[in-house]
């Protein structure tokens, strides 16, 4: 506040889960050698003490792709 100064406020608690999953999608050959397809996606949990505030996508799955 330009006429208080600093002005300290009460405001309840927020945490964050950052989380990764990966998934692993196997495919056989005809000659039964495996391959791997490696998709990732990522979600973020926002809570506080009364539980799940919001779940935000941050990663979709297959943005993040490679084969094995």
């Amino acid at each position: 506040d330009p006429k208080k100064g600093v002005i300290i406020r009460e405001a309840p608690k927020v945490y964050h889960i950052n989380a990764v999953i990966k998934y692993k999608i196997e495919h056989e050959k005809n000659d039964g050698t495996k391959s791997y397809n490696i998709e990732f996606e990522r979600i973020r949990i926002i809570f506080n003490k009364r539980g799940i505030v919001r779940i935000e996508n941050v990663l979709s799955r297959g943005e993040i792709k490679y084969k094995e």
